[in-house]
């Protein structure tokens, strides 16, 4: 019920990144990635039943192996506002 509170958020999970000849064409290589995204926020609570949220977090992604792409091209930081609507 406060006016203002913090969030936290963490995303763990894997996925992959390929390379594929001619948008669509032949794959020519193909890498399993590690993924996990920690990140944290605020809510103003607007009405009991409305608040607006504002987050950042920070993508680290580990485990790439394709020619001319790096960790640190998947890497970086990502921000969301959101106005989100029902009981808290």
């Amino acid at each position: 019920m406060k006016l203002v509170h913090l969030t936290l958020s963490t995303l763990v999970g894997g996925g992959g990144a390929e390379y594929r000849q001619g948008g669509g064409g032949q794959l020519t290589g193909s890498s399993a990635l590690f993924v996990a995204e920690p990140g944290a926020g605020l809510a103003l609570n607007i009405t009991p039943k409305i608040r607006l949220s504002a987050s950042g977090s920070y993508r680290i992604v580990r485990g790439v192996d394709l020619s001319g792409l790096t960790n640190g091209d998947l890497s970086g930081l990502a921000g969301i506002v959101s106005l989100d609507f029902g009981r808290f």
